[in-house]
């Protein structure tokens, strides 16, 4: 989710998506055309839900990880100032 705990309007989209595409309501061709994916992505989606029993899939690249490009905290405090 969103750092305030929100979704965003494409993430509400996905999220409704992908819970028809699990109740039946769509085939994975309807959900992934809807998603602008490919037809793999909304199986792997499902499955991964079902899985975790959790009610939206937000993607494991979305953890908030420090990036690797980060400088450390001291060198960002030398470098700012000069800014």
């Amino acid at each position: 989710m969103c750092s305030e705990g929100m979704l965003t309007i494409a993430q509400v989209i996905r999220h409704e998506t992908v819970k028809a595409a699990m109740e039946g309501g769509l085939q994975n061709a309807q959900a992934a055309a809807s998603l602008g994916i490919s037809v793999r992505q909304p199986q792997r989606l499902k499955r991964t839900v079902q899985k975790d029993n959790t009610v939206f899939y937000e993607g494991k690249s979305r953890q908030l990880l420090p990036s690797a490009n980060r400088r450390p905290e001291s060198l960002r405090g030398d470098v700012f100032p000069l800014a």
